[in-house]
């Protein structure tokens, strides 16, 4: 069995393994009009794996690009296309995933607490007051949909006070929507009779925009 610490990082991962072997081979072709031929046929191939490229007007030209890459610019054949220069440009960069543990919260999401960042930082005036009173709202509203069955009106000014490093307040007469039917039709609960086990049923999808 043949494991894959054993075997060659793959070049471009999105291609697979497989049409890396096979450009490894047509390395091993020695007649270039034999080896032309076949990578012709392979860049079809690869135009299979991966219809969406047809959407972008050089898509021909980054296939027979990434050919020659996966071959490690070693493949002497005649193309379409001049041979590009070694370049690691095609490789994705490297994404900064965030990690959740930064966030106080994380049934808000790191959207909402931006935007009660971006909240604090704006000027006392009737935007100011709408904003905030839109993000209060979309909280109660998160912390419903996936926290408990009720929240009382206090904890989501805590939680906006602590969000906003103090900066946010809700007045004392501030009234939130009505939130009954979103608590009402929340997922119900169900033991089975043999195993005890919840199972989830979901009455209808919740919309709620941010």
């Amino acid at each position: 069995m043949e494991y894959n610490s054993s075997r060659e990082p793959l070049i471009i991962a999105e291609y697979g393994r497989n049409v890396q072997k096979l450009i490894k081979h047509i390395l091993t072709i020695e007649n270039k009009e034999r080896r032309s031929k076949a990578a012709h046929i392979l860049v079809n191939t690869m135009a299979s794996l991966h219809q969406g490229a047809k959407d972008f007007s050089d898509y021909k030209q980054k296939l027979w690009d990434h050919l020659h890459a996966i071959s490690n610019y070693q493949l002497d054949i005649d193309g379409p296309f001049p041979t590009p220069a070694k370049d690691d440009s095609f490789k994705p960069e490297t994404l900064d995933y965030k990690q959740s543990q930064d966030l106080k919260f994380r049934y808000y999401g790191r959207n909402l607490e931006q935007m009660v960042k971006d909240a604090a930082e704006l000027e006392d005036n009737e935007a100011k007051v709408y904003m905030v009173a839109m993000i209060a709202n979309t909280m109660k509203k998160l912390y419903l949909t996936w926290n408990k069955d009720t929240v009382t009106d206090d904890i989501i000014k805590d939680h906006l006070r602590v969000l906003s490093k103090d900066k946010l307040h809700l007045p004392d007469d501030f009234v939130f929507e009505d939130t009954t039917e979103l608590v009402k039709n929340k997922p119900k609960v169900f033991k089975t009779r043999n195993t005890g086990k919840k199972k989830k049923y979901k009455k209808k999808i919740l919309n709620l925009s941010l």
